[in-house]
């Protein structure tokens, strides 16, 4: 069963996973209230994995069957794109047969210390490093999905852009043919479960490769529909007569 979940996981098959489950079925995650009923789990399953290619692995630790009745400890990892651990802990299931096919019943989920946030800085460089990329393409509608739904971006001088439209717009405006491109260093990466805050520095240079501006950013990212999008942002720029 644990190879079936992976497969699925790893092609978002939220309804095979779904279907592995009873129809009565309780689902208890760790600071989450209960969701029950197969549909609801299926809706709790496609929010948490959201797009194609995202890993997990599921180890079973002990397994020991009563009649139509059984029960599961093990362990599972979310891994990153890199194969990075994002998060892990311990589960419990309690299995029942249905229609002749075992069907998870009631399961229980609980987060591990040591495995949380071990991938997180991984996949939030990553992020980073790919928005700079795109930065570096002049591709506005493509830095803007990036971003959260309802994210807002505070960059200097200006006034506060809200959603994806308006941010796009900026940088639209801001983002020029000839312009220079962008380095960034991501410095440090706070995990908080659904959402990461990261400090970092960027460069700017023009197509001679001089220094033309430098400065520090913030970021707030938020974990959308399984995928890292920036919910908040802010940066600052060097005075021109400091720059090298």
């Amino acid at each position: 069963m644990n190879k079936q979940f992976e497969e699925a996981h790893f092609k978002a098959d939220v309804k095979t996973i779904a279907m592995q489950y009873a129809s009565d079925a309780i689902s208890f995650r760790e600071g989450q209230e209960a969701v029950k009923g197969r549909d609801a789990i299926e809706q709790m399953w496609k929010k948490d994995i959201g797009s194609a290619g995202k890993r997990a692995a599921a180890r079973t630790k002990e397994l020991q069957e009563a009649g139509d009745w059984a029960y599961e400890i093990g362990e599972f990892k979310a891994l990153g794109t890199d194969g990075s651990v994002e998060y892990g802990g311990n589960y419990l299931l309690i299995w029942k047969r249905e229609d002749g096919k075992w069907k998870i019943y009631r399961e229980i989920g609980t987060s591990d210390p040591a495995l949380k946030g071990t991938g997180v800085r991984a996949s939030i460089t990553a992020a980073e490093q790919k928005l700079a990329s795109t930065f570096n393409k002049r591709d506005p509608a493509a830095i803007a999905a990036m971003y959260s739904t309802d994210a807002q971006s505070l960059p200097p001088d200006s006034e506060v852009l809200k959603g994806r439209n308006e941010i796009e717009a900026f940088w639209k405006k801001t983002i020029r043919p000839d312009g220079p491109t962008q380095k960034v260093e991501t410095l440090e990466v706070l995990d908080l479960g659904d959402f990461a805050n990261e400090q970092g520095k960027y460069v700017l240079s023009d197509t001679n490769g001089k220094t033309v501006a430098e400065g520090k950013y913030m970021v707030i990212w938020k974990r959308e529909n399984g995928e890292w999008k920036i919910f908040r942002e802010t940066w600052n720029t060097k005075p021109a007569e400091k720059q090298p």
